[in-house]
């Protein structure tokens, strides 16, 4: 027994008791303050009219029995079995509600009885059930269903079956098997010429069903047959035609199939991609890149690649075999803080003037790239026009002239036929002792210089005049000098003359081989003029071998006009597309890929290369994908399919919001996630045909928002953010059935509720099935007390009034003495 008020807020004028004792004069005793505050606290508490709850010790049951037309005859006279032998098994005096769904009234005795028409709404019975159980009472509620029903809304009743702790049975139905019908149909977004995928969801039993995918009266896809035996998913895949909203239907063909008309939704179809394409190296790459791709990507190039202002502006910019001097500096760092901050995809495509001497190798780009440039050299050995000249005069007599003769023999052996040599004397004249001529026959020039003799005096000058003169012109990479005497020469303008000769290319070298520090200077000076060397041979011991060729290395070019076969790596690319294999390109670039980067296609060295640098990717294609590398794929039919995919999947998100809609009855929930870019802005929804959505952001990036659309009217959703503009559709009639066959996707889990709730699951069985008892206190009676309360109020009134009214005691006294 409890008591319990119906309007407990009265309650907080109770607080205003003491106020009747503040002010009052002091005529007025105490015991007329407690009257009158007794009295106002008894019209309160009539006020919040209490009740008197009284356990009856009677439970509350809640039959919900499933008559739906949609059942089968054997499963409704099942259903009124169970509900029948479990009536027989309650406590006489407890109170049962009946809740049935479709078919004729039940002929049970039941103490109140509540119908639900058709169609069968398990959410609607659930709620109506919970209604029917008074607060804090003791009740259970058993469910006698095959779980189809024609919507899913039965959330908050569940949760109110949980809160309040009572248990519901269910008893499953056998439910029945109905001939193939559509029982959804959805179409992922796409954007304008892609490929449209749709999958239709197909319920029931049968043999060879096929299904047509129509809009209006055009066909667009038809399924093979399949035998469908449950559930099955039926993919469809169409041309996404211009942007907009595609109406869609699905029809089933051939076999056994229901009557159920065709299923209808919507398709959202999204602008094409745009991409920013920079190169004008190939003639009408732009156009031709579009013809490629498609009408899913709009391919745009600006007037003037300076003056873009915002490259974040594009999800993809392709550079295709531009110079480095085509894109300054200033443009590439802009470029790469879109990349990094914005999420632009960068497509990094060309040959030669992309990945070999465009410029690019120290450039900011750069390092963005996911391949490193490779220079490779070939070692060589250039060619050198060798003049030697030996000072022949009499100081050199001896063994200084045999050494220089020695020195002489040793420079030749280091040369090569396509080098040229030749030995000017000097003796007071000059002569040449070897002209000067290719070393084709190294032993004749030796000989020619052992049958040198000293004589006369040393003039020097002229000789090595002669000696620049007969190199000067000789078709040779290198020139060289080489002055073998002890220095010991006459007057000359040697410091202008070999200046000269070393401005003009041509070194001078030096070599003593007299002992002492004789002429030293002098020739040390000539090395040093000349850009040479200085050898001291002062005996044989000290002999060296002057090589005066010059050994070098050559680039090769960076691009290799040759066939390469490629291969595929990376299949996550190429996964749903089947994995195709490109043909041979005509040449690429040799490139190393860096230790993060993915190789996608190879072919020897990287062909397509990709990473994630910043927020955005960036892919390298190291060949003209317009150009005389993919000369050979112009036959493939698939390359407008790989290449997309390429530019696909280096782009940033096809658009950076995402749209999510959700129906429940007459409204539609609209959920904007901003998922790129910062903006203070508010994004802008409305309806197709229809009012504006006003959005609420609940967090940074992330609005909602809610319209009134018919339920049997699709939500055709239109969402723009600066120049970005999203469609987003729901067809009709997405949360319920709206009129067809029941999905058993949508059916209530009837085991899972009862497990939350406490309740006991059981098969379709008349009587054998144990029942919940029910829970709580049980049924209570209240007792109203608010007029008991009043009826108080009035006596202490009465009573106050009549305390207040009676003569004072003085004035009896003085009456008494009076007489």
């Amino acid at each position: 027994m409890s008591v319990a008020f119906l309007h407990p807020h009265w309650g907080w004028l109770l607080l205003a008791l003491p106020l009747l004792a503040w002010r009052v004069r002091s005529g007025v005793d105490r015991t007329q303050i407690a009257l009158r505050a007794a009295a106002f606290a008894a019209i309160v508490v009539a006020l919040m009219q209490p009740s008197l709850l009284v356990a009856t010790g009677r439970r509350q049951h809640v039959f919900i029995v499933d008559q739906k037309a949609a059942l089968t005859a054997a499963a409704r006279e099942k259903a009124r079995a169970v509900l029948a032998g479990r009536l027989a098994r309650l406590p006489a005096n407890d109170p049962v509600t009946l809740v049935q769904i479709g078919g004729t009234p039940l002929a049970s005795r039941v103490d109140r009885r509540i119908r639900l028409g058709e169609p069968a709404s398990l959410s609607e019975a659930l709620a109506r059930a919970v209604a029917a159980v008074p607060p804090g009472a003791g009740a259970t509620v058993t469910l006698i269903t095959d779980g189809l029903s024609n919507d899913r809304r039965w959330a908050r009743a569940v949760a109110g079956l949980v809160r309040r702790g009572i248990p519901v049975d269910t008893v499953a139905l056998e439910t029945p098997r109905p001939a193939p019908f559509v029982s959804d149909l959805r179409a992922a977004p796409a954007r304008t010429g892609e490929t449209v995928e749709a999958v239709a969801t197909v319920e029931g039993h049968g043999e060879d069903v096929a299904v047509a995918l129509y809009s209006g009266t055009r066909l667009l896809a038809t399924s093979p047959a399949i035998r469908v035996d449950g559930v099955a998913q039926v993919p469809l895949r169409f041309t996404a035609p211009a942007p907009g909203f595609l109406p869609i239907g699905a029809v089933l063909r051939g076999g056994r199939r229901s009557d159920a008309a065709r299923f209808d939704a919507v398709a959202a179809i999204q602008p094409p991609l745009r991409v920013l394409y920079l190169g004008d190296r190939q003639r009408g790459g732009a156009a031709r890149l579009q013809r490629l791709l498609g009408g899913g990507f709009r391919v745009e190039t600006p007037a003037d690649t300076a003056a873009v202002a915002d490259f974040g502006a594009w999800p993809l910019v392709m550079v295709d075999d531009v110079p480095a001097r085509r894109l300054s500096a200033a443009t590439q760092r802009q470029l790469l803080r879109a990349i990094e901050e914005r999420g632009t995809g960068l497509l990094y495509a060309g040959g030669e003037a992309a990945f070999g001497d465009g410029g690019y190798q120290q450039s900011p780009l750069a390092a963005a790239l996911p391949v490193t440039f490779r220079q490779e050299e070939r070692a060589e050995k250039p060619s050198v026009a060798v003049a030697v000249v030996i000072d022949s005069s009499g100081s050199m007599q001896g063994q200084p002239l045999e050494l220089a003769k020695y020195v002489a023999r040793l420079a030749v052996r280091n040369l090569t036929p396509q080098d040229q040599f030749g030995v000017v004397e000097f003796y007071g004249a000059k002569q040449w002792a070897v002209p000067m001529q290719p070393v084709r026959d190294g032993a004749a020039i030796e000989r020619a210089i052992g049958r040198m003799q000293a004589q006369g005096s040393s003039v020097l000058f002229p000789a090595l005049q002669e000696a620049y003169y007969g190199v000067k012109n000789a078709p040779t990479r290198y020139k060289h000098v080489l002055v073998i005497s002890d220095g010991d020469v006459s007057d000359g303008a040697f410091e202008q003359l070999i200046r000269h000769m070393a401005a003009d290319r041509v070194n001078v070298s030096t070599v003593v081989p007299v002992a002492g520090e004789r002429g030293i200077d002098n020739m040390t000076q000539w090395a040093r003029w000349g850009l040479g060397r200085f050898y001291y041979v002062p005996d044989d011991a000290s002999l060296v071998q002057i090589d005066l060729s010059v050994p070098g290395t050559t680039a090769l070019p960076s691009y290799r006009p040759a066939p390469a076969a490629p291969r595929v790596t990376g299949q996550d690319w190429w996964r749903d597309i089947g994995s195709p294999v490109p043909p041979p390109v005509a040449g690429l670039v040799r490139v190393d890929l860096r230790s993060e980067a993915d190789a996608i296609v190879e072919a020897g060295t990287p062909l397509l290369a990709s990473w994630l640098y910043g927020r955005g990717r960036v892919t390298a294609m190291t060949t003209e994908p317009l150009g005389q590398g993919t000369q050979g794929w112009a036959g493939w039919p698939r390359y407008g399919e790989w290449l997309a995919r390429v530019v696909d999947r280096t782009a940033a998100a096809d658009t950076p919001l995402s749209v999510a809609l959700e129906r429940r009855g007459g409204e539609v929930a609209v959920t904007v996630q901003r998922t790129a870019g910062v903006s203070n802005a508010m994004p802008e929804a409305r309806l197709e045909r229809g009012a504006t959505i006003p959005l609420v952001e609940r967090a940074p990036g992330l609005f909602f928002g809610t319209v009134a659309v018919s339920p049997g009217d699709a939500a055709l959703v239109v969402v723009r953010d600066g120049d970005t503009l999203v469609r987003a559709a729901d067809r009709a009639h997405s949360d319920d059935a709206g009129g067809r066959p029941f999905s058993v996707l949508a059916a209530l889990p009837l085991a899972d509720l009862s497990r939350i709730t406490g309740g006991i699951a059981s098969i379709g069985t008349a009587d054998g099935a144990a029942m919940t008892g029910p829970t709580g206190p049980g049924d209570r009676v209240a007792i109203p007390l608010w007029g008991w309360a009043a009826l108080a109020a009035l006596l202490c009134y009465l009573i106050e009034i009549a305390y207040r009214r009676r003569p004072p005691r003085r004035s009896v006294e003085l009456r008494e003495m009076v007489r």
